[in-house]
């Protein structure tokens, strides 16, 4: 089985101006959601794993969100992911902090690995990214002003990275 990397953005991926409100408002906080994670967004990236593991690829998770350069933000990332609700079971990585262009540390990353074609990139800004990859490699979230990472852009993303897939009902049946 094939590796498949996302890199993954957090600040207006998985959460957003909107889930902060709804938890400050509502005092979610006290009933135990994070004001870090919006379960929605945490649901489709979920949609995305079951999916590639549907097709025998290791889904591997890149955090290439600015929560890596600090260490305790980083290991704070990794336990709020899998405490609400990411389904995933791999090793954590992520990308090095040695350029200011996101797009040439995801590079970088990237070399000497096997299958570099196997990725997504998830992020709410590409315009240090974009100009080094393909549109088919990449999901812009719709950002902190927004509502994060959607549904549609997932399965958008699934469409056209996999070009013939055209049954939909297929990864809602992993559920």
């Amino acid at each position: 089985m094939n590796n498949f990397y996302i890199f993954l953005d957090i600040d207006g991926v998985l959460n957003h101006y909107n889930w902060f409100k709804k938890v400050f408002l509502h005092r979610l906080n006290k009933k135990g959601y994070s004001k870090y994670i919006c379960p929605k967004n945490i649901e489709n990236l979920n949609m995305l794993i079951h999916f590639l593991e549907s097709k025998l690829f290791v889904p591997k998770i890149v955090i290439s969100s600015t929560w890596r350069i600090i260490p305790n933000n980083y290991e704070m990332c990794k336990k709020l992911l899998l405490k609400y609700g990411l389904d995933y079971n791999e090793d954590f990585d992520k990308t090095c902090i040695k350029y200011n262009d996101w797009g040439k540390q995801i590079l970088k990353f990237l070399k000497g690995k096997t299958a570099t074609n196997n990725f997504v990139i998830i992020d709410d800004e590409m315009r240090d990214i974009s100009p080094y990859f393909d549109k088919k490699n990449l999901i812009q979230a719709s950002g902190m002003s927004k509502e994060g990472i959607t549904e549609e852009q997932v399965l958008t993303f699934i469409k056209g990275y996999f070009l013939n897939f055209n049954d939909f009902n297929d990864i809602y049946r992993l559920f």
